[in-house]
């Protein structure tokens, strides 16, 4: 078998598959970026979100739920970068929930039933 048919076709593979990875880790990282600003925007929208129903608290839980379903798919993201968009999510959440407790609190018990 004459594996000379093409020669130089393995280093342009190579050539290639490495051009792939460094385009997937740009990729992630932009992704990476714009999840920050967009939990940065949840977390500001949430505090000025007044009630339950309000759109800004919908829209701040719509950008969790996105976020949470993105990071895992991120490939090209050193665990540092991961643990900080972690971290703010965590406080998103604990903010959405807290944002929920206080409208249900402070709901008139008729409104309630």
């Amino acid at each position: 078998m004459n594996t000379n048919l093409a020669p130089g076709r393995d280093s342009k593979i190579s050539n290639e598959g490495q051009k792939l990875r460094s385009l997937r880790s740009k990729t992630d990282q932009d992704l990476l970026i714009l999840l920050e600003k967009e939990i940065d925007r949840a977390l500001t929208l949430l505090e000025i979100a007044t009630v339950k129903a309000s759109l800004r608290k919908a829209q701040a839980e719509k950008i969790y739920l996105v976020a949470r379903r993105v990071l895992p798919t991120l490939e090209g993201v050193d665990r540092a970068e991961r643990m900080w968009i972690e971290m703010k999510m965590q406080e998103l959440r604990r903010r959405l929930d807290i944002a929920h407790f206080f409208v249900v609190e402070a709901m008139p018990a008729a409104m309630a039933s």
